[in-house]
This record gives structure tokens, C-alpha cells and sequence, in this order.
């Protein structure tokens, strides 16, 4: 998952602590054998100064500069987990367990202790600005998903436990690639005015797969107008049918589906059913909220 927002990404303005790393990044993209040894050397030497700046007291009022060390950690990180010999170096170990406990200690990872992200949030500012704004949140939004994200390489890799605690995890999900690949603010505008005015679709209703072909998957044609309300569903979001219940998006939603499937698998299936309704209320029992 991407997390650099493209369409307001200027190198120009970009912090070198965030260039330097996606340099690195794209060095070992384009001759990986040629570029290997002095990548490793110079993300040794950036891995240390990121280290050393999240290892400063940080304040409220520098959340700005916060992020940006994390987002560098995380782009470096990125980076080592592509050489072998990275992984489990005491160099890349050390930024790995600092970077997800400065993260963890200042509640990224628990989004009730923040303040609520919304597009009401901005304001009468004008598109544009609107735009950025939003991009930036955003940005921070799939950044800290690329830390879950880090954290699970690694803890597999190294054969530990995660360090984000699970049981207080709580994220806002991040929003459709397409409406973060937007290149430029009507644009934006345009795909979430779509977006928040979804139609609602019913669960139980048949789905017209043919219609619905390859949406929602990388290679899908956004710009291909629709009216198959399960695509529109797919492109779009919005609210969800479910035995009568109108369910908005969310964990709480989810739950309550899942549990009257529950339900029904008792009713129908009591035959075989045993397992997979105890696996199903374990899911519904799930410590992650991904609402938006």
C-alpha cells in the first residue's frame, strides 16, 4: 500500500528524510545487483539518524515532524525488507522496535484517543485546499496501516511477537485507491460526491457477476460508467441490506451480519454447521474497528 499521496507530492518541497529513502527505494528498483551494496550502506547510515530523531521527546505540537520520522521509518524499513541481510540486522531491529513503540506511545494505532477525521472537518475551504488537506490525512491514515503492516513482516521474519498490541488496536480504514489516485481536485471531488451518494444494495439479492466483471481489482476502469448496483457498490460503498437491517459501513455493521448469519447457519445447517458458527463468532468478537 502506497502511502505517498502522488498527485501533491512535490520532491522540490518533500523533507530529505522522506526523498532520501524513496531514492534508495527507487535505486534498488531500477538495478537492484549494480546498486545493492551502496543502498545497504547508505540505508545503514539513514537507518541510524531516523533512530536517533524518533528517539527525542515529542510533543503535541510537533506532530508534524512526528509523522514525517515515522514516514521515514517506514519507507526505510520498506527498503530493508528487500535485502536479505537487512532483515535481521541490529541496525534495522533497532528502528523497527522504535518506530512502533514511538507510534504505539503516541496512540496511532488507537484512533478514539485523536481527534475524529472527516470531510466536515474542512471547512468552507475552496477544492483545492480541501483536497490537500484531505490528501495529508489520508497519507497519515495509510502510513499507519503500513506500520501494521511492518510490523507483521517483521515479527514473522524475526520469529517474535507483534509490537502493536491488538487488543487496543483501532484504525480509521483508509479511503479507495481510485479516490487517492485522483490527479487533481475536481477530480476528487467528483469520485467522492459519488462515493458518499451510493446507492444501497441488499446481501441477499443475486449478483450479476458478468456485469460486475473485474471491479474493484487493480487493472478495474473506474472511469467506466455503471449502473449494475453491485459494481456501483464495489466503486463506491454506501449502506448495506442485510434481513431487513439497513447497516451504514464499519466494524459494528459487520458484526451484526455476521452474527445473523450465525443465525441462519443454526437454523439450516445444524447438521455440520458446529464449527463454523464458533469460527464466526470468534470473528464477530474481533478487537479491530476499521471505521472510517
Amino acid at each position: 500500500m502506497r502511502f505517498i499521496h502522488q498527485p501533491t507530492f512535490f520532491s522540490a518541497n518533500a523533507p530529505n528524510t522522506v526523498l532520501f529513502p524513496m531514492c534508495l527505494i527507487g535505486l534498488l528498483l531500477l538495478d537492484p545487483t549494480r546498486t545493492r551494496h551502496f543502498v545497504t550502506i547508505k540505508l545503514s547510515y539513514a537507518m541510524e539518524k531516523c533512530n536517533a530523531s524518533l528517539s527525542r521527546d515529542w510533543v503535541r505540537s510537533d506532530s508534524v515532524g512526528l509523522v514525517t520520522n515515522l514516514a521515514s521509518a517506514v519507507l526505510l524499513l520498506s527498503a530493508a525488507a528487500s535485502i536479505e541481510e537487512m532483515v535481521s540486522s541490529s541496525i534495522t531491529y533497532a528502528l523497527y522496535t522504535k518506530a512502533l513503540s514511538v507510534a504505539q506511545q503516541h496512540s496511532l494505532f488507537e484512533v478514539e484517543k485523536g481527534t475524529p477525521l472527516s470531510l466536515e472537518s474542512l471547512g468552507d475551504r475552496s477544492d483545492v485546499d480541501a483536497w490537500e488537506a484531505w490528501a495529508r490525512a489520508e497519507s497519515t491514515k495509510r502510513m499507519i496501516c503500513c506500520m501494521i503492516m511492518v510490523d507483521s513482516f517483521f515479527a514473522a521474519n524475526l520469529g517474535t511477537s507483534p509490537i502493536i498490541r491488538l487488543d487496543t488496536l483501532k484504525l480509521y480504514a483508509p479511503c479507495a485507491t481510485y479516490l487517492f489516485a485522483a490527479d487533481d481536485a475536481g477530480r476528487w471531488s467528483q469520485l467522492d460526491t459519488s462515493r458518499s451518494f451510493a446507492r444501497q444494495v441488499t446481501v441477499e439479492n443475486d449478483v450479476d457477476w458478468g456485469k460486475v466483471g473485474n471491479e474493484g481489482l487493480p487493472d478495474s476502469d473506474v472511469s467506466r460508467p455503471t449502473q449494475d448496483p453491485a459494481a456501483h457498490f464495489i466503486r463506491s460503498g454506501g449502506q448495506v441490506k442485510f434481513a431487513g437491517m439497513r447497516l451504514p459501513g464499519g466494524f459494528g455493521s459487520a458484526r451484526k451480519v455476521i452474527l445473523e448469519y450465525v443465525g441462519l447457519l443454526e437454523e439450516v445447517g445444524k447438521w455440520k454447521a458446529g464449527e463454523f458458527c464458533r469460527i464466526l463468532r470468534t470473528l464477530s468478537d474481533s478487537p479491530v474497528d476499521l471505521d472510517p
